[in-house]
């Protein structure tokens, strides 16, 4: 046992640091998407981001949205399109 007074890691502030480590954590996360968004920004200025590229033309685009309202089955038309069906279902 300790002396009166004395500091010991036994003690409560000590062993509850987990509120503080999850602080450094979220401020860290804060500066890293800072960051990300700086650089999204300088990359779309030079033309090096543009997103994802799309799955389909605008050309199979229309064809498959033609055929879609014309009745044909969803899935087996994804499948043929290579896209999943859930992308043609939400679409």
């Amino acid at each position: 046992m300790d002396p009166p007074g004395a500091w010991s890691c036994d003690y409560l502030p000590f062993n509850y640091s987990g509120p503080i480590t999850s602080t450094f954590g979220e401020f860290e996360r804060v500066l890293i998407k800072e960051r990300q968004r700086e650089g999204i920004a300088l990359a779309k200025q030079r033309g090096a981001y543009r997103g994802r590229k799309q799955a389909l033309s605008t050309e199979q685009q229309t064809e498959l949205l033609k055929r879609v309202t014309d009745g044909e089955p969803k899935t087996p038309l994804a499948r043929e399109f290579g896209i999943s069906s859930e992308m043609l279902y939400h679409t």
